[in-house]
Formats: C-alpha cells, structure tokens, sequence
C-alpha cells in the first residue's frame, strides 16, 4: 500500500515540476518583471551559499523556496532579518511542520530621473512585502513533501502589483 503512495507521489511531484520548468519559457526579459525581491533569501546561511536553500536547507528560511526542506525540522524554531523585516516560525504540528511568516522590505527617497540631469525630478519610495503559511511532512526515509501558500505585493512609486 505504501509503495502505491510513493509512486503516486513521485507521479505528482514529477508533473508539478514539468509545469514549473515549462512556464520559464514564458519568463520576460531582464528589467520587464517585478518581485524580484522573492529571488533573494532571508536568511543569511542560504545567501551565502548562492541560495542553495532548495536543496540542502532544513532550517526555517528552507520555506522561502522549498517547502519540503523543513519537514525534518524538529521542535519549534523562529527566524528573523531586521535588515530585511522577516519574522517567521516552524513548529511540529498536524503530523508534520507547519510553517508561516512574514517578509517585508522597503527602500525609500529613491530619486527619479528621465534621463541623465543633475537634479531629479522626484523622489519615491519602493516597497516590497509577502505573507506565507505552509506545511511539510517526511513520508518516508527518502521523500518529503510539502506546499507554501504566498501572498505577494509590490508598490514602486505608483505603479502596484500583488
């Protein structure tokens, strides 16, 4: 019975990631997207190793780009950046580890120019912020799984997306 599930899931996990990697051929130019601020890590660890996180992070900022990698995280753990306003915990719940937190980020008197000129012709601010809730749970020895739901919103000067 188990080994069914195992082949389900790896059946499910293999078509999710034919999707992801499929829709990166629809990806813009460079310049042409906004949230680039999801690429980046939180956590300091994952950042210095070139944001790796997705494979080899069980830590809480493991959630940030692989849900999956906090599912052997034992007891309750809570993250933070002041740097960057993230807060963040993972706690063993529901038969495995639930995850949420909250990532926001903000730059302020950014000055806008049209072209080279020696004074702007305005200052705007530019703000970033994400909310997440996920779970992750180890099924066997060898395959963990998991799900992050995200809520994400952009605001550059008036221009805003979430």
């Amino acid at each position: 019975m188990q080994s069914k599930f195992v082949r389900f899931a790896a059946a499910i996990m293999a078509g999710a990631a034919t999707v992801a990697l499929s829709s990166s051929l629809l990806a813009a130019e460079p310049g042409n997207v906004g949230f680039n601020f999801l690429k980046v890590s939180p956590g300091a660890r994952n950042a210095g190793m070139g944001d790796v996180g997705t494979s080899v992070n069980t830590s809480l900022f493991g959630v940030y780009f692989n849900p999956a990698a906090t599912a052997r995280t034992s007891g309750s753990s809570i993250g933070f950046n002041t740097r960057r306003e993230f807060i963040g915990g993972a706690t063993q719940m529901l038969g495995g580890v639930v995850t949420a937190g909250f990532d926001y980020f903000k730059v302020g008197s950014l000055e806008q120019r049209v072209g080279p000129s020696e004074e702007p012709i305005g200052i705007f601010d530019a703000q970033d912020m994400l909310v997440f809730a996920g779970y992750s749970r180890v099924f066997s020895p060898k395959m963990t799984a998991g799900f992050t739901a995200k809520y994400a919103a952009e605001k550059i000067e008036t221009r805003t997306a979430d």
